[in-house]
């Protein structure tokens, strides 16, 4: 029976079903294993499943005698030395169906949350116990019929675009690699060079993967390039935005608001960006729903299989 160690617990459900298949080694507690624990399993491991974006650390990958195949639980992989691994004929899995509709959805909420003001509105009616808002307020935004500008048009970024169709807004996009023509028409999408997008845009959303090339894709020039109305939306990767520069573009109402489900330096928060005011923050949710996360886990088992029964799976991440 091949060995797979996962460096997180799992619901019972979930272990009973691996169980039938394989050796699953999981924590035996509610904690994680550590570093040194994972160094020390994974020697005649046939493969790891990788949750809750955990580093993976190459030491483990030349401790690890059996290694085939490293799962990870994400459509991301920025926490896995991707290279190293396939340098050390370790193959890369992760869960690029799974994640897109879920992700999506939370990017739509987070959109029309932070546009119709739920959250503020929420904390007001808290503390004053009162239904008293002004009857003209010039706090909050109608979307249908706004610009919605998505940053990279992959899986979860035509997700993204498919939701706000239907919520009657305009939609343009940018991404490197551009769309076929038919793909455009049927997502109702506009293809814009990228300082054109965040120009135009009512609301930015960021669906771009975390590489070096992206690092810091949003700064102080390219917030301010924005309107001074427009909302920013990131449920991607933190490091893709310079907190710093959104701080200030928030602080000095550079732009109207913003909404992030990920952050630069998770797990932790800015105190700075958290007591702003004009902003939603949620503690990188963006698949967490138990169907959602278990289905993740098949998905990235699925592809474990593959590569465990010499076969090449459709979610090999390639670089």
């Amino acid at each position: 029976m091949r060995k797979i160690v996962a460096n997180s617990r799992m619901p019972e459900s979930i272990i009973t079903e691996l169980e039938k298949e394989f050796y699953l080694i999981i924590p035996p507690g509610t904690d994680d294993f550590t570093d040194d624990e994972m160094l020390e399993l994974v020697k005649d491991a046939d493969a790891v499943l990788c949750l809750r974006l955990r580093k993976v650390m190459n030491e483990w990958i030349d401790n690890a005698e059996r290694l085939k195949v490293i799962g990870n639980v994400a459509v991301g992989f920025d926490n896995i030395d991707v290279a190293y691994a396939m340098q050390k004929k370790v193959a890369v899995v992760n869960t690029p169906e799974m994640v897109r509709e879920v992700t999506a959805e939370l990017a739509v909420t987070l959109m029309l949350s932070m546009s119709r003001g739920i959250v503020r509105h929420h904390m007001e009616l808290s503390k004053s116990l009162r239904c008293s808002t002004p009857f003209f307020l010039d706090k909050d935004m109608l979307v249908y019929g706004k610009t919605l500008g998505i940053i990279g048009c992959g899986r979860i970024g035509k997700a993204v675009a498919a939701k706000a169709q239907g919520l009657g807004m305009k939609t343009v996009y940018y991404d490197p690699f551009r769309l076929k023509p038919e793909d455009e028409k049927a997502l109702g999408l506009t293809y814009m060079p990228f300082e054109e997008l965040l120009a135009s845009g009512d609301i930015i959303s960021i669906h771009m993967p975390y590489t070096t090339e992206t690092y810091h894709l949003m700064n102080e020039k390219t917030f301010a390039l924005m309107k001074p109305s427009a909302y920013f939306i990131n449920t991607a990767r933190g490091p893709i935005v310079d907190e710093a520069s959104l701080i200030r573009a928030l602080k000095n109402k550079v732009i109207s608001g913003a909404a992030l489900d990920v952050y630069e330096f998770e797990p932790s928060v800015p105190m700075e960006l958290a007591a702003l005011e004009n902003l939603i923050i949620v503690p990188h949710v963006g698949t967490l729903t138990l169907e959602s996360r278990t289905a993740m886990v098949a998905e990235a088992v699925s592809g474990i299989r593959a590569v465990l029964c010499g076969e090449i799976p459709k979610n090999l991440v390639r670089i």
